[in-house]
């Protein structure tokens, strides 16, 4: 809802008032449309090397709302070090030994999909959003003879988030209600593979968060508002962990872990502003 004001004041020539001081045309307009806008970047590297990604988004405007949905391909590398090339190992008092070396990924990849809708309902505005990842990183490096091993680290990120908060005004008073809810799953696998050694260490950690809020502010007067509230939350993480060597599982201190908080708050706030230089909270 756009509003557009036209003032004219007495006195302006060439403009009959009609005996009134000020006279005010308000013209209000609801426009409705759609945009759509994507967005494709590269990331060439001298070795040949390439990071696509990109997004899509969506945006309609309808009947006083508003949704938008944007989809994303994610690509980044924050490593300089992929390639070939060479290492050197050195033992204390023994002679160095340089063999040459393979590295293998080191890019970050992954999609996103985030959306939200801001609509009237029940009399007030009703806003929501929803955002899901998923990230992936796999990296490898290689030794060749006399050291021939090969290290593999893998990386695996699944955040999710959705809330959604509804206003509304009765009379001098707004109400606010909010939810929140978020959840990560974070997944880890390292192996190595020398000569006579065979080893993998693998972890999961789940997490999450749910919040409920509603408060209430009240406009006494002018001079005075009175705000109170309710909110409650509650907290986990979930983990196991596991590692194994040549085929024999290994212990691991706090290979389970589990975390829970609960957590609950009541508040009231009073605000009085007592003069131009002076006010008060409690």
């Amino acid at each position: 809802l756009f509003p557009y004001t036209t003032l004219f004041r007495s006195g302006a020539p060439g403009i009959d008032m009609q005996g009134q001081p000020v006279i005010a045309n308000v013209i209000l307009k609801r426009e409705d449309s759609t945009t759509i806008i994507a967005t494709f970047q590269n990331y060439f590297y001298g070795s040949g090397h390439e990071v696509p990604s990109g997004n899509l988004e969506y945006t309609l405007s309808s009947g006083g709302a508003t949704y938008d949905i944007t989809l994303t391909s994610t690509g980044n590398n924050a490593d300089d070090s992929p390639g070939d090339g060479t290492a050197s190992f050195i033992t204390p008092g023994g002679a160095a030994i340089v063999t040459g070396s393979k590295r293998r990924g080191t890019d970050n990849l992954g999609w996103a999909l985030n959306s939200s809708a801001v609509l009237p309902m029940l009399g007030g505005i009703f806003g929501a959003n929803l955002t899901l990842n998923n990230s992936i990183f796999n990296s490898t490096v290689s030794y060749n003879p006399p050291e021939q091993a090969i290290y593999f680290d893998g990386e695996k990120s699944q955040p999710l988030e959705f809330g959604a908060n509804w206003d509304r005004s009765f009379g001098a008073a707004d109400i606010n209600l909010v939810g929140l809810e978020r959840l990560n799953r974070q997944q880890s696998l390292n192996t190595s593979n020398t000569p006579g050694s065979i080893e993998s260490f693998t972890a999961i950690r789940d997490t999450g968060e749910s919040i409920l809020r509603a408060s209430a502010l009240y406009h006494w007067s002018n001079a005075m508002t009175l705000e109170s509230g309710l909110e409650g939350a509650y907290n986990f993480l979930n983990g196991t962990s596991s590692d194994v060597l040549n085929g024999v599982i290994r212990p691991v201190t706090g290979a389970v872990a589990r975390v829970h908080e609960t957590r609950g708050e009541a508040f009231t706030q009073a605000s009085w502003k007592m003069s131009d230089a002076w006010s008060l909270e409690a």
